[in-house]
């Protein structure tokens, strides 16, 4: 099968005639009577220097969308993802040890999602499941907003006002959080917090919303004015990076320097976690997102892991209230 009858195929299932494979993705399938087995293969500069969300990047998201849309056409289906150049090109960066992190946890989770040979013998550089090695890094001081004209971010201080998270949810399976705080650092370094330690990105790279209840941990991935694929990307790994750092302990939780007012950070030293919820929260997704978020939620969910968790949730905005709160700090 080729990439334009693939794509026929995904048109169909969404409903969406307008949906398109992103620019710098390479996607080939061969089929039988019986299965399928999608390569999707990626630009490796784009790996190494752009940000997961990006479409070039967000091999979770198109995944799960091409799994979604075939599984019930053959008995076995099978997405595998590969590179189209050789990994040695180039210097070791933070993005491309987070994007060998999320293909090693996307891989363990999802039994139709094979990794090429290459890429598994990528992963002995960083020895992700060895534990002691690896360092979370802490708030530093308020969030802010980093630009007053930019809606997300003044919409996610919004969302960490009082109740208007759960207010707006209004769905308790869903999320039933104690007080909500945003921009939650997930860098990683080995060893100790340094710059020339730092294995993850970590000057922007942060959980824009999060809440606990009990032994639950919530991670909401906010977008505002922007549906994207790569949603699913970033709760994804949202939600891994803070089960490895509260529940399997893979990663080391940091208590040095720590402030009570640390945007909420003394809340997670002070409470032991056993679950995971995450949530995509948007004004507006992506049509696929919209057509069959049921299907890709069932998808996303059965990841042989009873910790983990995702969920969907919509807000309506508003920009003339946005408009009048850019002096939110």
């Amino acid at each position: 099968m080729d990439k334009k009858e693939l794509l026929k195929r995904l048109k169909k299932f969404y409903g969406n005639h307008n949906l398109k494979f992103p620019q710098h993705i390479d996607i080939n399938a061969t089929e039988n009577r019986k299965e399928i087995v999608c390569e999707i293969s990626l630009d490796t500069s784009c790996v190494k220097e752009k940000n997961m969300q990006k479409n070039c990047n967000a091999f979770e998201g198109w995944s799960i969308i091409i799994y979604t849309a075939l599984k019930s056409q053959y008995e076995e289906v099978t997405v595998k993802l590969c590179l189209k150049e050789n990994t040695d090109s180039g210097k070791t960066t933070e993005h491309w040890a987070r994007f060998l992190y999320r293909a090693q946890r996307f891989s363990e989770q999802y039994v139709w999602f094979k990794l090429s040979d290459e890429l598994n013998t990528g992963m002995e550089e960083f020895k992700f499941n060895e534990k002691g090695q690896y360092l979370n890094n802490i708030p530093q001081n308020d969030a802010g907003i980093k630009d007053k004209h930019n809606y997300e971010n003044i919409t996610e201080a919004l969302f960490a006002e009082g109740t208007l998270l759960k207010d707006i949810i209004h769905n308790e399976n869903i999320f039933n959080g104690e007080k909500v705080y945003r921009q939650l650092p997930v860098g990683l370094f080995k060893g100790s917090v340094k710059k020339e330690n730092r294995v993850f990105p970590s000057s922007k790279s942060a959980i824009d919303l999060w809440s606990w209840k009990k032994d639950t941990f919530y991670v909401v991935e906010l977008k505002t004015l922007n549906p994207m694929v790569g949603i699913i990307t970033e709760i994804f790994f949202y939600v891994n990076y803070m089960r490895d750092l509260l529940i399997e302990k893979t990663f080391t939780l940091n208590h040095e320097n720590s402030k009570e007012e640390d945007r909420g950070y003394s809340n997670i030293l002070e409470n032991t976690f056993t679950k995971i919820n995450g949530i995509m929260l948007a004004d507006k997704f992506h049509p696929v997102l919209v057509e069959k978020a049921n299907n890709i939620l069932s998808v996303m969910n059965h990841n042989g892991r009873d910790d983990i968790h995702y969920d969907i949730a919509s807000y309506k905005l508003d920009i003339h209230l946005l408009q009048g709160k850019t002096d939110i700090s």
